[in-house]
């Protein structure tokens, strides 16, 4: 049986396996609305990825033999409540149960000794692997033995409120459209992109450790996030706070880079000190900040920018300021504010029109 062996099969309802079967294949029941039920082959050993994505189960449970499971096998199946995984699986995969709205209860044989379950949250040694999206308290601790999150671990779940000190890896679009409504991380060594994406209640962030590889789109599309505190030394910046509507309140610092688009439509950020470890600010950092009118840079020598650094037509950073209310500071005695992007677009008439100030 190969992958997407049952791709054209539209109301495909009853499935019955080969008794030698020991793989359901990648992508061999995905999106086959009408399959409600199943008998698995006498000894099943692995499911791989999608190979029921988008089918109507509603309650899972996974045959002892099963020893491999791919993460997404069970993604996007919008009625399943529950799932069993038994005693004999050892690895699980990639993003876990992803897109499982009605998702709420997760078990795991108590003989299992690479998985277990604590409150429907399913766990691996140090790393948390998936919070159901049903789960319904707001509050949530994390066990003391957690160090990691992985990819999707929080995604559309109801938690508010958590703990993430002691965290110190995080893996891709693990708060995704989350409730979280405050991220404080001191310890975080590794980010993953799109982490905390579109949290609409997410205000306060606090990114404090002193080592971090990061990547990209933390905090994008943020848009009741109105604070954010960053000390620690990003390797990526790019898209950080994209979209954050509501940012009004940044304080940077050890930053070397302001990156590609990483406070593109910040519509309510109006002020904004960017410290002297910044040696480059890239494309889109600051289009479409309207608003933005008042900035210090403490750098004596400028920033290498790059076109749009500060935004093209109809998107220039200030661009909605009175006349005369936008201003920059640099320190006294500075050079190259006078050439280039800071002088045009930053300094020109109709576009983004602030004035030099050289008293810092």
């Amino acid at each position: 049986m190969g992958s997407s062996a049952f791709a054209s099969c539209r109301i495909l309802e009853k499935v019955v396996f080969p008794p030698d079967l020991t793989t359901i294949p990648n992508n061999c029941f995905q999106d086959r609305l009408g399959l409600r039920n199943i008998n698995f082959p006498p000894q099943p050993t692995g499911i791989n990825s999608y190979a029921f994505s988008g089918t109507s189960f509603e309650n899972m449970v996974l045959p002892e033999s099963v020893s491999s499971l791919h993460g997404t096998a069970f993604s996007g199946c919008a009625n399943l409540k529950s799932i069993y995984i038994g005693s004999n699986v050892a690895t699980i995969t990639g993003a876990v149960l992803q897109n499982c709205p009605k998702l709420g209860t997760i078990d795991v044989s108590s003989e299992n000794q690479s998985f277990h379950v604590d409150e429907n949250v399913l766990y691996s040694g140090n790393e948390l692997i998936r919070y159901p999206q049903m789960k319904p308290e707001i509050d949530y601790s994390i066990p003391g033995n957690i160090t990691a999150i992985r990819t999707y671990a929080f995604q559309n779940s109801l938690i508010e409120n958590i703990d993430l000190s002691a965290i110190i890896s995080i893996g891709d679009y693990a708060f995704y459209k989350s409730n979280i409504k405050e991220v404080i991380l001191n310890n975080i060594q590794s980010l993953g992109a799109y982490a905390f994406y579109s949290c609409g209640k997410l205000e306060n962030v606090e990114v404090t450790s002193p080592v971090l590889t990061s990547q990209n789109a933390t905090f994008i599309q943020c848009t009741a996030l109105k604070r954010a505190l960053m000390t620690s030394p990003l390797i990526s910046s790019d898209s950080v706070f994209n979209s954050c509507t509501s940012l009004s309140d940044v304080t940077l610092e050890n930053l070397e880079k302001i990156g590609l688009n990483m406070f593109y439509f910040c519509l309510a950020l109006e002020e904004l000190t960017i410290p002297e470890s910044v040696n480059m600010i890239e494309n889109g950092a600051f289009s479409n900040c309207l608003k933005l009118r008042k900035m210090q840079i403490h750098r004596d020598s400028a920033p290498a920018t790059y076109s749009d650094t500060f935004g093209n037509n109809g998107t220039w950073m200030g661009y909605k300021n009175p006349a005369g209310t936008n201003i920059f500071y640099v320190p006294e005695g500075a050079t190259g504010y006078d050439t280039g992007q800071w002088l045009d677009p930053l300094q020109a008439e109709g576009k983004c029109n602030f004035t030099i100030s050289y008293t810092l």
